[in-house]
């Protein structure tokens, strides 16, 4: 189990692939830890290196008694990269995921080949907010001893997938298995100080911002302006679907992720 000490908490990563394939890094998102990309890693790694980390606190990478900002789980993504070996990837990260993947380019652009921001935004104070009711069913069904998936899936897919499908959504939360309540409110503070909003005009790499236009927990506004701070940036809203658009959209989100990789990933 490959994991980098970082002094005052270790990260667990792994990797998939030829070793000279086209690397890319992807990174979860709050209280996600790399195995709930489900099988998406090993689809990427018939043609990618592909790098998978647990953002501290999950899975098995540990979580320092300090407080934590987003730059520290970006730097903690950069030492994942040197430890892999690989000098730049492509990076995809999705929710708190994509504001990582955001502070990782600003503070190591060297490392950064391209992005794709999923369901994110440049920081809290400038977003637009989810709804009080959302807010309200994210804590409830995150704080609780137990994960309430029927209350989850108000923020986290559309109505009519869930009522179609609750099984996809069960399963995949209980294979992502429930973080622990310190590591929800560390990564929660981190995310409500975050703010890059007026940093964002300076990423110079090619850039896709995706998200479902129906997304509850971080409204599709705030994709839109990402696309429109981040220069060259490409635009694609999968029309009905929810933040766990991969989940729920899992082909053309693949489609359109894979597309944009293959034009602009580069071998490691």
């Amino acid at each position: 189990m490959p994991t980098v000490d970082r002094g005052s908490h270790t990260i667990h990563y792994e990797v998939r692939g030829e070793e000279h394939a086209p690397p890319v890094l992807l990174v979860m998102g709050l209280g996600m830890p790399g195995r709930a990309w489900g099988t998406l890693p090993d689809t990427l790694a018939k043609t990618y290196r592909v790098i998978t980390l647990d953002n501290l606190g999950t899975g098995g990478s540990t979580l320092p008694s300090r407080h934590i900002r987003v730059s520290d789980m970006a730097d903690d993504a950069a030492a994942v990269l040197d430890a892999a070996g690989m000098r730049k990837a492509a990076v995809f990260g999705v929710s708190m995921g994509g504001m990582i993947t955001i502070e990782l380019v600003l503070r190591h652009p060297e490392k950064v080949s391209a992005l794709v921001l999923g369901c994110t935004h440049g920081g809290y104070l400038t977003s637009k907010k989810p709804s009080f009711r959302v807010t309200a069913d994210l804590l409830r069904g995150t704080m609780q001893k137990k994960l309430d998936i029927a209350r989850m899936a108000t923020f986290l897919v559309s109505e009519s997938f869930y009522r179609e499908n609750p099984e996809v959504l069960h399963e995949w939360l209980r294979s992502a298995g429930k973080p622990a309540a310190r590591t929800l409110f560390t990564q929660m503070l981190a995310i409500a100080s975050y703010e890059a909003t007026s940093r964002l005009a300076s990423i110079d790499v090619p850039t896709l911002v995706i998200s479902g236009d129906s997304d509850r927990l971080v409204p599709s506004v705030n994709s839109r302006r990402l696309a429109d701070r981040i220069q060259g940036a490409k635009l694609c809203m999968l029309p009905g679907v929810g933040h766990a658009f991969r989940l729920e959209a899992e082909a053309a989100s693949f489609d359109a992720i894979s597309a944009f990789l293959s034009a602009h990933s580069r071998p490691a």
